[in-house]
């Protein structure tokens, strides 16, 4: 999480309809991926998930 709150936009940009303003990255040698809010001026990003890509899409998300 480190890397994530040093580099907020390290992630890539959640493309689905109603997600605004989500990213994802892939957790090395793992299936899973940590979904988050970069808000670089608020300090360290908010987590909204972490999702296994074994089960295909992404997670249904959108920001609050």
């Amino acid at each position: 999480m480190n890397l994530l709150a040093e580099m907020p936009f390290l992630g890539r940009i959640y493309e689905r309809r109603r997600a605004r303003n989500i990213r994802h990255f892939p957790l090395a040698g793992t299936p899973y991926h940590v979904f988050y809010s970069p808000k670089p001026e608020k300090g360290e990003p908010r987590v909204i998930a972490v999702w296994s890509m074994v089960r295909g899409k992404g997670p249904p998300l959108r920001l609050v």
